[in-house]
C-alpha cells in the first residue's frame, strides 16, 4: 500500500494514511497543538507532519510505526474520556499504527508533506506561536 496524504477529512476515509515511522514533534501546553512528523528516510525523500490545534485530550506514544489519522466524532466517548461538550467545534480523530491505537480530540487538524530536511523548520512554523 502506498502512502496517501489527504488534507481533507470527510469522516470516513482517512485524513492521512502512511506506513512510515512518525513521532510526536513538538507538543505545547499554552497553545495546545500537537505535531507528528514523519522525516526523510531510506523509503521516502517527503517530510509528513500532522498537525493537530486546540488539543484538548490526546492518547499516543511518542514514536508511531504507521499511522492512520480518521475522524471519529460520532464515537467521541469512545475516543477520550472527556465528556461531549456543549461546543460542537470539537473533534475527535482516531489514530492507529502497526502496534498502537490512540486518539486526539481537538479543534482542526492539519496534514503538509513536502521535501524539507529533518533540521528545516516546520512547514507549520508560523502558526505553531512558540
Amino acid at each position: 500500500m502506498k502512502d496517501s496524504p489527504n488534507l481533507v477529512s470527510n469522516g470516513t476515509k482517512p485524513l492521512l494514511s502512511s506506513k512510515r515511522r512518525f513521532q510526536v514533534w513538538l507538543y505545547t501546553v499554552s497553545h495546545r497543538q500537537l505535531l507528528l512528523r514523519a522525516n526523510p528516510d531510506a523509503s521516502s525523500e517527503e517530510r509528513i507532519e500532522v498537525l493537530f490545534k486546540g488539543v484538548e485530550w490526546f492518547q499516543l506514544p511518542t514514536v508511531l510505526d504507521g499511522l492512520t489519522v480518521v475522524e471519529d466524532t460520532a464515537n467521541a466517548a469512545n475516543v477520550s474520556s472527556i465528556p461531549p461538550a456543549r461546543d460542537s467545534s470539537r473533534i475527535a480523530f482516531r489514530l492507529e499504527g502497526l502496534n498502537y491505537r490512540g486518539g486526539v480530540v481537538c479543534l482542526a487538524a492539519l496534514v503538509n508533506v513536502d521535501r524539507r530536511s529533518y533540521s528545516e523548520p516546520s512547514a507549520f512554523a508560523s502558526s505553531l506561536m512558540l
